[in-house]
């Protein structure tokens, strides 16, 4: 039997056409069938309550979610409008459910990151925004060599709605977002990290004309002269990486600050005059926080009369005369006094804190205290000197810090079981020592907590660990921790 060669070319384009014809029909068959399963869905969906719901309330529960400590991906605008399609003209419409932008930067995805802002932004109409640009640190080298400067541009649009901006800004992307001088008129806080840890060189001035900005953070060191911002409404700064110079010329226009930190200050000092012949006075400065070499050094040119908390981190030995006649000059009462890292003998460290009586929390934390050259650590000595009873009060003065009501302490420690249990029996309970020989009296506030953090053995007899374990069960906070150095 012989096959017709040219009658099957000839019926092959027409049996192809028909299976086409046949496979449109089928799908608009299942198109319709589509139709008809969302047409029931939506029936099915209008039985449940949660439709009935008015789209305002909806509304308020969205933000009530947002507002909310989840975790980052759970608490996004776009998951609410993602459900349904209800859900999605509510999120789409309230416009304050996109006020705050939270963006992790990502070479892969930074073309729909893009896309993703501008209609984040757009559907966040007049409402005032809170901005979080953060970077993955695994492509710090790659933004480095390749800025983002389209995404600057972008948020740099909407500057007259910035409100809360923290946001990483290396100084090669300065000139994407200069447009914004001027242009932030309720900016309130502000927030810069970098791709490096200094940026010397590059003018920072965009953000000098901001009528209500009061809270500025800056996470990488720069030069004073490269810094251009409203200091005299600042309330807060935080800085790293900057040199003493430039801190203390901070402080010279930055009057009004509530809170200053000063991370990782540079010990280099170019104008030892300026420490010696300036004064400053920090009228309403509440918070002074220093990490440097001598911390107290830079403490000499000021006056400030509202200080409740100083903050020192130290790198050797030293003293808190420093910190004495800050406060002598300012007639400041601090109440808590944090040190880092210092080395200090006893008894400087004894007469020193006599004279800030109004201390209410101690914090000593990797610091070394000597005696005669030798290393005793927390010694039942000082104990006994915070001790009301036990001091000796013709000796040595009045017993240490009688406001007292936290104390902490990391290192080496020396002091008897029996002098830390009889001072925390004794502290716990608020009362009035009187000196009759010298016509004295002091009242003592209430211990409330008290932790030991050391490399020391500690060994307590049986019977004082019933009394440390009857003082927790009272309410006083006592935790006593050996830690082993790696």
């Amino acid at each position: 039997m012989m096959l017709d060669i040219a009658s099957t070319n000839t019926s092959f384009p027409l049996l192809e056409t028909a299976l086409e014809l046949e496979r449109c029909q089928i799908q608009a068959e299942l198109a319709l069938l589509d139709e008809k399963r969302l047409a029931l869905r939506a029936k099915y969906n209008s039985l449940s309550l949660a439709v009935r719901i008015p789209p305002e309330i909806w509304a308020e529960i969205f933000l009530w979610c947002l507002a909310q400590p989840f975790p980052y991906q759970f608490s996004n605008a776009l998951i609410s409008a993602q459900i349904c399609r209800a859900w999605r003209v509510v999120a789409w419409t309230t416009p304050i459910l996109w006020g705050s932008v939270h963006l992790c930067l990502a070479r892969r995805r930074l073309k729909s990151q893009k896309e993703v802002l501008s209609k984040w932004l757009e559907a966040s109409g007049d409402t005032p925004l809170s901005i979080t640009l953060t970077y993955m640190r695994e492509e710090k080298a790659m933004w480095n060599a390749m800025p983002p400067h389209e995404i600057f541009q972008i948020l740099a649009s909407h500057s007259l709605r910035w409100r809360d901006v923290e946001m990483v800004l290396p100084s090669s992307c300065y000139n994407d977002i200069s447009t914004v001088l001027g242009r932030t008129p309720i900016l309130k806080s502000l927030t810069l990290t970098s791709f490096s840890s200094r940026q010397s060189g590059y003018r920072l001035d965009m953000f000098s004309i901001a009528p209500q900005l009061r809270h500025v953070e800056l996470k990488f060191g720069c030069k004073f002269a490269d810094v251009s911002l409203p200091w005299e409404q600042l309330e807060t700064f935080s800085c790293q990486h900057f040199s003493a110079d430039s801190a203390l010329d901070i402080l010279t226009f930055a009057t009004e600050l509530v809170e200053c930190r000063f991370n990782d200050m540079s010990s280099k000092i170019l104008n030892i005059d300026k420490f010696v012949l300036t004064s400053i006075l920090l009228p309403r400065l509440e918070t002074l926080h220093i990490a440097g070499p001598d911390p107290t050094l830079f403490l000499h040119p000021l006056t400030t009369p509202s200080l409740q908390s100083l903050e020192l981190y130290f790198s050797g030995m030293s003293t808190l005369a420093g910190v004495v006649a800050l406060q002598t000059r300012s007639g400041c009462s601090l109440k808590r006094l944090l040190i880092w890292d210092m080395e200090i003998d006893e008894e400087f460290l004894i007469r020193e804190l006599q004279s800030m009586p109004s201390i209410e929390r101690l914090h000593l934390e990797n610091s070394d205290i000597y005696r005669h050259g030798r290393s005793v650590g927390l010694s039942t000595h000082f104990l006994n000197m915070l001790h009301p009873l036990r001091h000796d009060l013709r000796l040595h003065g009045p017993f240490l810090l009688p406001r007292l009501r936290v104390f902490s302490y990391d290192g080496e420690i020396s002091f008897h079981d029996r002098a830390l249990i009889s001072l925390l029996g004794c502290r716990w309970k608020r009362g009035l020592i009187i000196d009759e020989a010298l016509q004295h009296e002091t009242e003592f506030y209430r211990l409330l907590s008290f932790d030991i953090e050391t490399s020391t053995c500690f060994r307590t007899h049986p019977k004082r660990l019933r009394k440390l374990d009857d003082l927790r069960e009272d309410g006083l906070g006592i935790c006593i921790m050996e830690s082993y150095p790696f």
